[in-house]
């Protein structure tokens, strides 16, 4: 009889903090840079894709993942899953591009 093992797991990757509304995670490194620099290029709006029917972020959220003067958002069918980009600030766009949930075009 042959006894299968699974590889071991990389022990220095961290896992994504959870978020409001269900499973959405960090892209890789390599597209998060690619979503951020997007980001940087004038977006227009900011369109959440993910599995939830609602995605909210609110104000001490943002505090808490490093971002000041920004005010709380929601996606939900009210407003198409999408938001302007004029809604966010800088810093707040930067923290976007790296979830997988959100698209920013």
């Amino acid at each position: 009889m042959t006894t299968r093992t699974r590889a071991a797991e990389p022990t220095n990757v961290k896992a994504p903090a959870p978020t409001e509304g269900g499973g959405d995670q960090l892209e890789t490194p390599r597209a998060a840079a690619a979503q951020e620099r997007r980001a940087e290029e004038e977006p227009k709006e900011v369109r959440y894709v993910g599995d939830a029917g609602t995605r909210e972020i609110t104000a001490a959220q943002w505090k808490g993942a490093g971002v000041e003067d920004q005010e709380g958002v929601v996606w939900d069918a009210s407003n198409d899953y999408t938001l302007p980009a004029s809604d966010f600030t800088p810093d707040a766009l930067r923290v976007l591009a790296r979830d997988r949930g959100l698209k920013i075009k």
